[in-house]
């Protein structure tokens, strides 16, 4: 069996959170919801129905936990790009979708 060690440069958490993503030009309000399969202070991964592509810049508004951030949970806005799409995944109609964090900016209203 051949090993390969974690490349990920943050851990990543197991947790179940709930939030709102949208396309980077469009307002967060219309944006869709998900929640995440996993997290880290520098992505999540989550399962969706609405068609994404690799490359897609995009916007995210949620709580990050502080297992991630090393803060108090706070709700933020998230910036970033859609940076893996697994379709069909395990079987169900959505794609997995991992999504890559480059800023984020906390979210007060």
């Amino acid at each position: 069996m051949l090993f390969v060690p974690e490349q990920r440069m943050t851990p990543r958490f197991k947790l179940k959170i709930p939030f709102l993503f949208s396309l980077m030009n469009s307002p967060l309000d219309c944006g869709r919801t998900a929640t995440t399969l996993n997290i880290s202070r520098r992505g999540i991964f989550f399962e969706t129905e609405h068609p994404l592509f690799v490359g897609l810049p995009v916007r995210l508004l949620l709580r990050m936990p502080s297992e991630c951030s090393g803060t108090p949970a706070m709700r933020i806005v998230m910036t970033g790009r859609v940076s893996r799409v697994a379709a069909k995944w395990r079987g169900h109609g959505g794609s997995g979708v991992g999504v890559e964090f480059f800023y984020s900016e906390p979210f007060d209203r």
